[in-house]
Parts: structure tokens; sequence; C-alpha cells
């Protein structure tokens, strides 16, 4: 075999960039290249399952082609699957079944097609023995033309692979034939070589054992071709597989294109050898038909090789910007010119994230930075990384209209609080301040952006500019319970007119609601500073408080008490008006009073005595001329005493009244009491002296069935009479007026007119 040394030209480099090629092996530098076409030469050892020898001899057994399969009974219509990548002699012994293994090309491009019909469990392949144990950069095509999974139990690629006396060592990397299905790297330790060719499938072949499964493969929809590269180390493998994409430009013309390579495997290997080689292994299979797989293009670079890898954060799989390749061990070595620019990373998501750093050998920076005109020596495979460093940025909570807690920012209660952040970073729970602004009447119920957008705190939202500023969003808290008072429910406060009276200011007020609410808790009184209405009564009545019930009592004496009125739901509250009757104590002839001698009686309960007067009753003292003597107190206004001092705070007052002392010369007389009678004919006063009954003094009429006082109870000619009182006379009811007792209509009041 001829091993070449040549240069790859950079013609021949930009035609393969163009293709879609973007691999070490195609740089310019130091290139063994392969030539499979000498395989009869001592760099190639190979077996195929025919035999070793090319003899050409029949053996049906070992023929490729078996006339069991009806499709191809002839054997001519094999030829159509092969003119494509051969012709002449050898497309003749193809056709004649001869031999498994077809090589076509020359040394600077090269081909190996496998063909086979697998009736016998047989394997085929060819290991080139590199003679240098260096870091090697292998490239090529693996084509899958025509594949019969009867008839193929998959290709195989040999790495680091020996043959001794016919003992084969080394590593098989194994593409089952099924696409789709995963890659696996096995291991052959003191392998029978010819055993294996001419036996079992190789992944169960006595001696082979399974190292790792590996990604699955397949090829694209447009080509059945894959591309193959790998780099060997005598310790180490890299070896990564990309599909082709068949593409067509303006003008109609097509081609195949690499896309992004899958790493197959990135790791440790035993150094068993320095060989490669290609394989395909076949399976027994008594009806099968025509398999045909293909090795192209075959590259093989000597020599270490220098990658300048982007890595910029978000690279799901490393973008080599630069890379030199053929570096002989131990030399100098001077950095790429795309150190002294930055990564074009504009069309990537999150670029304006980052700041470049520069590019270092550690991919976080804390190796040796590089600049042009540096240089190193090169012992090993090595990469160079960008480095990328998130820009500097920050969050900052503007307390807006409002001030932050004494003490809590240390710039300032009115200084936006800055949170340190980076770009691109999102904004968590764990950026919200601990604290909010406070504000009056108001509550912080979360933060929003320039746009008027919410801020989530979820993580979902990222920091998009180097500077942002966020504001509270302010809620009304009138209650400042801390929640926003339109998230709590709120009851409203009417206050109504009553009979009697007029209301005057605010009249509706507002209470939230929060557990413990009370009417001087209402928005209207605690934020706008406003005053519960005031009652002004009419004349002859007062006002005496709040009814916050309906049943007409007043519940509440005065607006002050009224502001611990509790509110548990909608209320109307009600001025109470009741009648206010003037008593005023006057002297009659003769002497003289002292003391109190104005009273404010209120009616309250529908009657009233003295003894009810507003501030307390309290008759007034009384001094008689000399020769006098008092006698007791004119209620009546007849002159006469009607009652004593002791009397006086059951005295009824229903109306305005004016009460006399009497004084005179004779004995003072006992109290006299006034007793106004009602009828059907009109109405009498009588007196009657304190204990003694009505009697005779009581009318007699066929039609009057009994007597009742003021307050409705029963009264006859025996009841005795101990205060001034009305009894009102009751009648029969007609014979057409129904069951109830006929009542005359009740006087006037005294003192009302």
């Amino acid at each position: 075999m001829k091993v070449t040394k040549k240069l790859i030209s950079l013609a021949l480099t930009a035609a393969m960039i163009a293709t879609g090629f973007s691999l070490p092996a195609f740089a310019a530098g130091s290139a063994e290249v392969i030539d499979p076409t000498d395989y009869m030469g001592e760099s190639w050892t190979v077996y195929d399952h025919y035999g070793t020898n090319w003899d050409g001899s029949v053996n049906d057994d070992l023929h490729p082609y078996q006339a069991a399969d009806n499709s191809y009974s002839d054997g001519k219509r094999v030829q159509g699957y092969f003119t494509d990548v051969m012709s002449g002699n050898d497309l003749l012994v193809c056709h004649n079944f001869d031999r498994h293994i077809m090589v076509k090309g020359d040394a600077n491009s090269s081909s190996v097609m496998f063909a086979g019909y697998g009736r016998d469990a047989m394997a085929d392949f060819m290991i080139y023995h590199s003679a240098s144990s260096a870091k090697k950069v292998v490239s090529f095509d693996l084509d899958f033309a025509r594949i019969d999974a009867h008839t193929l139990s998959g290709s195989m690629i040999f790495v680091n692979a020996q043959i001794e006396n016919g003992t084969l060592d080394g590593y098989i990397i194994y593409f089952p034939a099924n696409k789709g299905s995963s890659v696996q790297l096995l291991k052959a330790s003191q392998v029978n070589a010819a055993a294996m060719s001419a036996s079992s499938t190789v992944t169960s072949f006595s001696g082979v054992s399974r190292v790792a499964s590996l990604p699955a493969y397949n090829t694209s929809s447009t080509s059945s071709k894959i591309h193959i590269e790998m780099e060997i180390d005598p310790t180490h493998l890299l070896a990564s597989y990309a599909q082709y994409e068949r593409v067509s430009d303006g003008d109609g013309n097509t081609s195949l294109v690499a896309q992004a390579p899958v790493t197959l495997y990135d790791g440790g290997i035993e150094n068993t050898g320095a060989g490669i080689g290609i394989g395909a292994d076949y399976q027994s299979h008594a009806c099968s038909s025509l398999t045909r797989i293909e090795f192209s293009d075959f590259r093989m670079m000597s020599g270490y090789t220098v990658r300048y890898i982007r890595n910029f954060p978000t690279d799901a799989d490393p973008v080599v910007e630069a890379s030199d390749t053929g570096i002989d061990p131990g030399t100098p070595y001077t950095v790429n010119a795309v150190v002294g620019a930055t990564p074009d990373v504009s069309g990537v998501a999150g670029s304006v994230n980052y700041d470049f750093l520069g590019w270092n050998d550690k991919t976080d920076g804390t190796g040796t930075y590089y600049k042009a005109g540096d240089s190193f020596t090169v012992n090993k495979a090595t990469d160079i990384y960008g480095v990328w460093k998130k820009r500097a940025a920050g969050l900052n909570f503007s307390p807006a209209d409002g001030k932050w807690p004494d003490g809590f920012n240390e710039k300032g209660e009115t200084a936006s609080l800055n949170v340190p952040k980076e770009m691109g970073d999102p904004i968590t729970e764990g950026d919200r301040p601990a604290r909010n602004p406070e504000k009056e009447w108001y509550v912080v119920d979360g933060w929003q952006f320039d746009n008027g957008a919410e801020v989530l705190f979820d993580g979902s939202q990222t920091m998009t500019g180097t500077s942002i500023t966020v504001k509270p969003i302010w809620k009304e808290d009138f209650n400042r319970d801390g929640i926003p008072d339109e998230d709590q429910s709120s009851f409203t406060v009417r206050f109504e007119d009553a009979d009697h009276g007029t209301l005057s200011g605010e009249k509706q007020f507002t209470v939230i609601k929060t557990g413990s609410d009370r009417l001087g808790d209402a928005v209207e009184i605690k934020k706008d500073g406003k005053t519960l209405p005031e009652a002004k009564p009419d004349s002859g009545y007062a006002f005496v408080g709040w009814d916050t019930t309906g049943d007409g009592a007043a519940d509440y004496a005065d607006n002050e008490a009224l502001k611990n009125a509790e509110v548990s739901g909608e209320l109307t509250v009600k001025p109470v008006y009741v009648p206010a009757y003037n008593v005023k104590f006057t002297s009659g002839p003769n002497g003289s009073i002292s003391g109190r001698d104005a009273f404010a009686v209120l009616d309250r309960a529908g009657s009233a005595v003295l003894g009810d007067a507003e501030g307390g009753f309290s008759a007034p003292g009384t001094k008689p001329n000399d020769g006098y003597e008092f006698k007791g107190w004119d209620v009546d206004g007849d002159g006469a005493a009607d009652v004593q001092d002791d009397a006086l705070a059951a005295l009824p007052v229903n109306g305005d009244m004016t009460i006399t002392a009497v004084f005179d010369k004779g004995a003072a007389v006992q109290n006299v009491w006034s007793v106004t009678i009602v009828t059907n004919d009109g109405t009498t006063r009588v007196k009657v002296p304190d204990g003694e009954s009505l009697g005779d003094r009581l009318p007699t009429d066929g039609d009057i069935i009994g007597w009742v006082d003021e307050g409705g109870a029963s009264v006859d000619r025996d009841t005795p009479v101990t205060g001034n009182k009305t009894v009102t006379a009751q009648y029969a009811p007609s014979s057409s007026g129904g069951g109830s007792p006929v009542v005359p209509a009740p006087p006037k009041r005294p003192g009302r007119r």
C-alpha cells in the first residue's frame, strides 16, 4: 500500500466548507490520505468471507447471491445497483459474485463498497495499519445505499485496531442495520479475525464486548448518507456523525449539505493499537436480498488540533470559530488571528445579555487568556474558549409618591431601592423588597414596570435592560389594615330624617369590613375628615339620640356615642325626637322661692312626670313673708294649693306648665289632686283630696260600662286618688259597631294650644 503525504489546497478547503463541511480534517495541515485501492499492500489486512486469496473459485455457500431470491434469479439485475460506483472489471467481478468488498478511486479520493447476501452469518472488513500513534483526525462518508435488515446486521468502524498473527484487538463503532437504533461501542480482545469473518454476528462473537450504548443514528429524508468524523488519541476517542440534507439553489441545482454534528462518543479508550478500519456484518437468512453500504472520501490528519470554540452560554453544541490541525507535538504554535475578534452572536437568543471577555484555555476563564501574537507549545489536542460574562444590571424599586419605612433604605426614604442583577436574570420572589413603601390611606398591592405591566416575581420575566425601575401599585386602604379596600366587603350607613326635626350634613358613610367595624372608622370620617350629621328638632321637641335598630328608641345618645356603633351590614340610622315640656316655678303673693325654678321634661315613653326632668328634679325652696305660711303648690292655676313638695316628683307632665307657690295665713292644706273626667258629654275637672276615692264625682249614665285612666288601668268609684290623673268613660258598643268598647276622644293636654 502507498501512504502519501500531501497539502490540501485552499481551494479544496473552500469547496468542502461550501458544501457544509466545517471539520478540522479539512483544514490545511499535514494529511495522511488513506488509500483503500492499495488494499493488497502490506498496510492493509482484508477479510472477505469469500476468501482472502481472491482466486475466483466457485463456492455457493460463500457467494453473495443466492438463486432462491427470485427477484435476482438470473443475477443480472444486481448490476443496476452497482453501476454508479463501479464499472468494467470491478462491475463484472461483483456481477459474478466473486467478491464482497469493492474499491473505487485513487489515493486522493476513494470509496469502498460492501455488497452481500448473508445466507450464512459472515463479516467482511479491512483494517489499515497506521504507522503513527499520534493523534489522528479521520473523516469519511457512510452511505446506506440499500439496506436489507434481514441480511445486514450492521456496519463497522474500527478504532485503535491491531491484527497480529490473525488476532484482532481494538474498538468497533457499530451502526445497526435498523436506522434509528442506538450506535454501540464494542471492544475486541484477542479475537480470531478469520473466525469472526466466517462465523456468527460480530456483536455476539467470542471476545467482543459492549463498552457503551451511544446515541441513535438516522439518515435524513433526502439523503442516505451520513458524515463520520473522529479524533483519535491513543487513549481518547471523540466521534460524531452528521446527516446530509439535499438543498436546491435558486437555479434549481441541488447539493448535499452536512447538518449539525451529533456527538456519539467523547471519552477514554485503551491504547490497543494505531489502526483504523471499516466493515460489514451480515446475518444468516435463507432467502436474503441484496445489501449495499459504502464508505467514501477517506481523510486522515496526523498531529494535534487547536480549536477555537465560541463557548456562548446558550450553545447546545460546540460552535468552532476556527481550528488549526496537523500541529506536530512539542512545536511552538502561534494563536489563530480569531483571538483578535469577538464571535458574532448577533443572531443568538440572549446575546445582548453578555459581554465578551476574550479567549482562554479554560471554559470558565480561569486559565490563560490569549491575544494576537501569543504562542504556546502544543502537546495535546487543545481547545481555546471564548469567555462570556453577563452584563451587570439593577432592578430599582421606586417608592414613587410614597416613602420607605424609617431606616429601611439606607439611601433615603424617597430614594429607589436597588437590587443587583445580571442581564437575562429571571425576576423572582426573592427580589421583592422585605418591606413596602408607605403612603397615607394606601397600601402596596404589587409592583409594575413603566409600561404598566405587573411584576410577577415568578421567574417568567427577565432583566431586559441594565437598569429597570418598577413602581408600587397603590390601592386604597382607608381602614389601614394592610388589605386593599377593593378586596374587602364594605357596608353603607345611611341617615334618614324622622318626624319633628331635620338633618343637616353628610348622610351616607362607607365602612370597610375587617371584622371589627365601627361607624367611626368610616372612610368619609377617617380619610375625608367629615362628621356625622346634626339633628335639629322642631319647636316643642327634643333630640334624644339615634335609632339604629328601627324600633324608634334611641340606642346612642349622641354623635360621639354613635361612632362606636358596630356595623355588620347595611345600616339605616334615624334621629329620635320626643315631646319636650317646660315646667316653670313661680311665687305667689306673700312669699318667695329660691333655687332652680325651670325644668325641661321630655316625654320619652308616652308619659312623663316632673321627676323625669332633665338633669334631675328638686322642688324650689319657699320663704313666706312674715305672718304667712307656705300652703303648697298651685298646679292648675286656680290659686289654691294642690300639692305639697313631696308629691311634686310624681306630678304628671303632659304639656308646658307653670306651678305657683301658695302662701296664706291659714293652716297648710293637705294635697289635693286634679282629676279630669272625660265623657261623651264633655270634660270636667274635680278636686280630690289625697287618698280619697272619686265616689259620686263620677257621673252615672246607663251607657257607661267602666272607666280607665291615662295608662289604660281600670278605675271605679272606690279607687283612691294619689295624684293628678285623667279618667275616661267606656261605653257599650252600638249594635252595628262591633265588639270593642267605645272610648271618647281624649281631651287636649293642659298647656297645649
